[in-house]
């Protein structure tokens, strides 16, 4: 037997109804995270991490005794960063 496109719309409704509420669950998680100072740690991690990801590739690019394969300045980026730890 074939469903319906009436069973179909239901179904749809059904899996929009669960997103919304897994994403209304994630919200109130990350807000308790948020208030009892949880969230401090995960985000001064990723911080650092990022920014020292940043730093290593800097390196490796000033280090770099080739240059780019492509046309040239398309390529090329200036990425400041600020740090303050």
């Amino acid at each position: 037997m074939l469903p319906n496109h009436g069973d179909f719309l239901v179904r749809q409704e059904q899996y929009q109804d669960l997103l919304r509420e897994a994403e209304k669950e994630r919200l109130i998680q990350a807000a308790e995270l948020r208030r009892s100072g949880k969230w401090g740690l995960p985000r001064q991690t990723a911080n650092w991490l990022g920014t020292y990801v940043v730093k290593w590739g800097l390196k490796l690019q000033a280090n770099r005794s080739t240059s780019p394969t492509c046309c040239g300045d398309c390529c090329l980026v200036e990425l400041k960063v600020n740090v303050s730890m």
